[in-house]
């Protein structure tokens, strides 16, 4: 009989299904400094997931900047963290996923702020329920 090698976080009993591309429908909602919000959806967008190390996978989307998220379980997590800065904004990102039955469902967020007083100055928000291709 061989051996099967465990991943920490990522291992067939906890998560088997989860690395893979989703395929769906998301909805923009994006906040200027006015405080108007505009939503717009974007059409059959994929994000896919590949093994990194540990608890970590590797993310591919064009919604956000970040890159790794942390899986627990079926539970994903994108810490807060800033993603970009210059001398005049920083963008910071975050959110939360969760993988059941083949369905990816998400809510990131991304804020801009000033870099002179931290004021917020827009915010983006990107909502789905993607199915695995």
């Amino acid at each position: 009989m061989g051996a099967c090698k465990k991943e920490a976080g990522l291992n067939n009993k906890t998560s088997p299904t989860i690395i893979g591309s989703y395929k769906g429908n998301v909805t923009v909602t994006l906040t200027a400094p006015s405080n108007i919000a505009t939503a717009n959806m974007l059409d059959d967008h994929v994000i896919s997931f590949s093994r990194g190390s540990s608890n970590i996978v590797s993310m591919t989307t064009q919604l956000i900047q970040s890159t790794t998220a942390t899986v627990s379980g079926t539970a994903l997590t994108l810490q807060k963290h800033t993603v970009n800065s210059n001398s005049s904004f920083y963008t910071v990102e975050y959110g939360v996923g969760t993988f059941q039955n083949n369905t990816f469902t998400f809510d990131f967020h991304q804020d801009i702020y000033n870099t002179s007083n931290n004021t917020l100055e827009a915010s983006g928000e990107w909502t789905g329920a993607l199915n695995k291709e």
